[in-house]
């Protein structure tokens, strides 16, 4: 993604956690060096991962075209949450998704409001709904079923487009290779 100096980053784990570093704060290099690692820059724990890296416009005098992070974990459930709750984030990361025991953050999304979400199964179930189904929540509060599991089924897929891109495929990809592209309708 492109993004300019006095933006923010905000980075997600699996862990249901975000830190947040302005880009002016990641080291400049040059374009052949190996850079520099993420855990040298965000305070993370041993086993956590960043999941999503999600860019956030710094508000000069221009609404930003996105106003939530919609997120989804393993076990299928789906939480939406203004980004003005992403402000102030301290060093040491802040919570962004309460999670069960044996739960994890697997995506997070800058939405509008008004986007179409799918989820998809690692057993071929998937479901389609408008965002605005799913109200705003709190930061630090567990969400909702996106999708009913079960047993041994868990979440691998979240996208989400916009309501009126009537020239949107979803394209599905099975572990063997097989795919299947499928025309996504304008939502009603």
């Amino acid at each position: 993604f492109a993004t300019q100096t006095h933006d923010n980053l905000l980075f997600f784990t699996d862990r249901g956690r975000v830190f947040q570093l302005r880009v002016y704060d990641l080291p400049e290099s040059s374009r052949i060096s190996k850079g520099v690692a993420i855990v040298n820059l965000l305070d993370l724990t041993q086993e956590e991962k960043i999941l999503s890296i999600l860019p956030v416009k710094k508000q000069v005098n221009a609404p930003n075209k996105y106003g939530f992070v919609t997120m989804a974990t393993k076990n299928g459930v789906i939480k939406k949450t203004a980004i003005s709750a992403y402000e102030s984030i301290r060093k040491s990361g802040i919570i962004a998704i309460k999670l069960v025991s044996g739960d994890q953050l697997r995506w997070a999304k800058l939405t509008t409001g008004n986007n179409i979400v799918f989820l998809a199964s690692k057993r071929g179930m998937s479901i389609k709904f408008a965002e605005g189904d799913v109200r705003p929540m709190a930061r630090d509060t567990m969400g909702v079923r996106g999708i009913k599991l079960k047993a041994g089924d868990e979440l691998i897929g979240m996208d989400v487009i916009e309501v009126n891109d009537d020239k949107a495929d979803l394209l599905v990809v099975t572990e063997r290779g097989i795919g299947k592209k499928t025309q996504v309708l304008a939502w009603p």
